[in-house]
């Protein structure tokens, strides 16, 4: 049993010379000193603490897939500003202060250098930070292409665990939709896992260079209607602003 009184004394931290208070406690009738107060071990216990988060942040970001130039991206300080952009952005930070809950997800149109893989990337960086999974997929193939593999090789993995797989990260987010062309069994899949994280509550950004009506004959009605239900359609109207971005260093 700990005594709730103890003798406090001014005294100094037996590593740093700092002013500290030292506290007599007894426990089980034994006196034990504690030391409290000085500044410096306060600040290198703050320091390492910080230096641990980053480090646990670094293997996230690693695992989820962010490319290394995208891992210091941020939705705040955003690098120029255009008409219509302080509509988007805002809907990004409410998307990200609910962790996007109750939504489908994002879909990111616009052209090329206007921020929608910059912003992508804050958010899921942000979401890592808060200690939920996520991934990063540059493309549709590079999302289907772990179900693929099950068709062409001897493998133990089924279409079905790959698939569950692919669907586990609680944000994912897809990347250059519209580069290279789907065919029908492309986009059964892509609906199929969009329908998979549909009804699992779990959030997915699409990303593509294409205007609404092109993205929708691409990836189908039904991926579309997804979105219409619980997500949506941002526009990146705005020029290319890859020569204002000036990129921070990332945390590897």
């Amino acid at each position: 049993m700990t005594s709730p009184c103890g003798d406090s004394v001014a005294a100094f931290c037996h590593r740093h010379g700092e002013p500290v208070q030292r506290t007599l406690i007894s426990v089980l009738g034994v006196k034990i000193s504690v030391e409290s107060g000085c500044s410096v071990c306060d600040r290198e216990d703050a320091e390492q603490k910080h230096t641990s988060e980053q480090r646990r942040l670094s293997a996230a970001q690693r695992d989820a897939g962010i490319p290394p130039i995208y891992q210091a991206a941020r939705l705040s300080p955003f690098p120029m500003e255009a008409p219509r952009q302080k509509e988007v952005l805002l809907h990004l930070e409410t998307f990200t202060e609910h962790n996007g809950k109750g939504s489908t997800g994002l879909i990111l149109l616009g052209g090329n250098g206007t921020g929608k893989t910059h912003v992508a990337c804050a958010v899921l960086n942000t979401f890592l930070q808060q200690g939920l999974s996520g991934r990063y997929c540059a493309s549709v193939q590079d999302i289907l292409r772990p179900i693929k593999e099950t068709w062409k090789h001897k493998t133990d993995t089924t279409e079905h665990q790959a698939l569950r797989k692919v669907c586990a990260p609680y944000l994912l987010i897809v990347d250059e939709v519209g580069v290279h062309p789907l065919d029908d069994r492309d986009c059964a899949l892509l609906t199929e896992i969009i329908n998979d994280r549909y009804s699992r509550q779990r959030p997915t950004i699409l990303i593509t260079n294409l205007q609404m009506p092109a993205f929708t004959d691409l990836v189908g009605e039904r991926v579309v209607d997804r979105f219409r239900e619980g997500g949506k359609a941002l526009v990146f109207k705005w020029p290319s602003m890859r020569q204002h971005i000036q990129r921070p260093a990332s945390h590897t």
